[in-house]
């Protein structure tokens, strides 16, 4: 399958350790974000500060029209932007919906503040970038002999815990939901390898090694 050119887990073959050169952050103790744009933050202290908020800065106010300069743009990912049918279908839907917003927002009698406009216009820019880049994979072509993108594993660690994991598109990932993008160091652990199999996921806190027990479609598993 093209795929596997694509996700093999590293040059010493499915199964084996992939180091991920990922530097430990205090608040991802297990490094499921390690290789991502934005790690998760460390907690920071509250803090109370009595100063009022100042007015906006002139350099975003046109002078004369009261119009915007266009928001600095969102981040681009610079990982591959694999995605399902189903996650395609979902940024199209979502496209529409903030295009349909922005015309609402143009419509208004009163548009003294554009920041509203000038925000979903930078929300656009960022949801037709991530479509144009988008590498479309359908996980049921897959035969689940493998893991691949798109489907669901189940692994058990030493002390048999039982665990799933979805590996997904960047913009899908959520490590609360067990679900990881392909570049992270858990799921590049993971891809290529067979029930059976025993792979080492690479986190800070030390390596873990875990035996894969079961392979399956992700539209098949029941929900969490």
């Amino acid at each position: 399958m093209a795929l596997q050119a694509v996700f093999t887990p590293g040059e010493d073959g499915a199964g084996t350790t992939v180091s991920s050169g990922s530097v430990a952050c205090p608040g991802d103790p297990d490094g499921l974000y390690s290789g991502l744009d934005n790690p998760v933050p460390a907690r920071q202290p509250w803090r109370h500060d009595p100063v009022p908020c100042p007015p906006m800065s002139r350099a975003f106010v046109k002078e004369g029209d009261g119009a915007l300069d266009p928001l600095p743009d969102l981040p681009v990912s610079p990982h591959p932007n694999y995605v399902t049918p189903q996650t395609l279908a979902e940024r199209q839907a979502r496209l529409l919906a903030l295009q349909a917003r922005l015309q609402d927002l143009r419509a208004r009698p009163d548009r003294l503040d554009k920041l509203p406009e000038a925000a979903v216009e930078r929300d656009i820019r960022h949801a037709e970038a991530r479509l144009r880049t988008a590498i479309v994979i359908d996980p049921a072509v897959h035969d689940l002999c493998e893991v691949a993108f798109g489907l669901s594993v189940t692994v058990e660690d030493q002390q048999g815990r039982a665990t799933r994991w979805t590996i997904t598109g960047e913009d899908e990932a959520d490590a609360a939901r067990h679900r990881i993008a392909p570049h992270s160091p858990l799921a590049r652990a993971l891809l290529g390898a067979r029930v059976g199999d025993e792979v080492d996921w690479p986190r800070p806190s030390g390596a873990l090694t875990l035996t894969i027990t079961g392979i399956a479609h992700a539209d098949h598993d029941p929900p969490a």
